[in-house]
């Protein structure tokens, strides 16, 4: 255990602290017995607080928590739910470290009723959306004008859709389909953090 006054290094996977006497900070996570460090660094004891942070040495991994907005494919699309295997966070070059299958339920899919989530979605399309649990699983939501479908491609052929109005649209197949999509949709604004 570490003194308020002094720096103690800890590595990845270190028990810090009992989760009786200590609440997890920043670079830290909760065993349920131990509260552990994410990163090699510098351990930061909040007596005030009871909380331990880990400030980490060098660039650190993208660990994702409530809030952090990210991009995935959609894997998997049924009626109620989606299975989303999320390949960035928005703003970070590195990868993803964890859990980074999400699922995206009904009720997160947008702001208006959505009667079935394969209305609003198909299997392959990129989506950008906001991480809005953690526990027990990783789920996401694409509630807002900002979130939703960034490319989609076309069910019949397989090419890109373009936005034409409030349709996408193929121009080989000159059908239109519908998704619920992002306001950039086919911008290619991957690392857009502003929603």
């Amino acid at each position: 255990m570490a003194q308020d006054d002094k720096k103690t290094m800890v590595y990845p996977g270190e028990a810090i602290a009992s989760s009786e006497e200590m609440l997890p900070g920043e670079g830290t996570f909760d065993t349920g017995e131990n509260i552990c460090s994410y990163y090699a660094g510098d351990l930061d004891i909040d007596t005030k607080n009871f909380s331990a942070r880990v400030n980490a040495k060098g660039s650190t991994p993208v660990v994702l928590k409530e809030g952090d907005v990210v991009i995935g494919e959609i894997r998997m699309v049924k009626s109620s739910m989606a299975v989303v295997e999320l390949v960035k966070k928005a703003g970070e070059k590195r990868r993803i470290t964890g859990e980074t299958e999400a699922t995206l339920r009904v009720a997160n899919a947008a702001e208006q009723y959505v009667p079935e989530l394969t209305k609003a979605y198909k299997k392959r399309d990129v989506v950008r959306a906001v991480v809005v649990s953690k526990a027990p699983s990783l789920q996401i939501s694409t509630k807002g004008a900002a979130l939703g479908c960034l490319n989609a491609l076309c069910t019949k052929c397989g090419k890109t859709l373009e936005k034409k109005e409030k349709e996408l649209w193929c121009a080989d197949c000159e059908r239109s389909e519908t998704r619920k999509t992002a306001n950039d949709y086919g911008e290619g604004a991957l690392d857009r953090t502003n929603i």
